[in-house]
């Protein structure tokens, strides 16, 4: 016995041709265009200002980052990786105003903690001005290093 096929299929249907647009008025005013969507301001027009209220990249326990010159810790750590240890920045509680990023608080009295992964293995005190780069992974650091 062969299996019975439902005869309830819809029919298959040709696509209509495509519609024409009605013609315009030659006498009509042209249509009006747009506005201009504002983009994302170049960073080359942009005056230089003080700096006061920016803060850099969200850098969490975790991360990696290059060390850059500082006079809280020797010069052959200069260019060496660390992962932190500890962050000025924390998750925000919901509903605290005035986050710099959003999602997150940051605490410009507390310095990273870091540890570098080297021979020395030292755990440093570091400001945001130490840190020659940042990367959520060990290899973005080592590629761009």
């Amino acid at each position: 016995m062969s299996p019975t096929r439902s005869t309830t299929e819809e029919p298959q249907t040709e696509p209509g041709p495509t519609p024409v647009p009605a013609p315009t008025d030659p006498d009509a005013p042209p249509p009006e265009e747009p506005e201009p969507v504002p983009a994302d301001p170049d960073v080359a027009d942009v005056e230089a200002g003080s700096g006061e209220g920016e803060v850099g990249p969200v850098v969490l326990p975790g991360y990696w980052v290059q060390l850059g010159k500082s006079d809280k810790y020797d010069d052959r750590f200069i260019g060496h990786l660390a992962v932190v240890l500890e962050s000025p920045w924390a998750p925000a509680p919901i509903g605290v105003p005035d986050q710099p990023i959003a999602g997150y608080t940051y605490d410009d009295t507390k310095p990273y903690t870091v540890q570098t992964r080297d021979d020395a293995n030292a755990i440093l005190l570091v400001e945001d001005d130490d840190l020659l780069g940042t990367g959520q992974w060990r290899q973005e650091l080592q590629m761009h290093g």
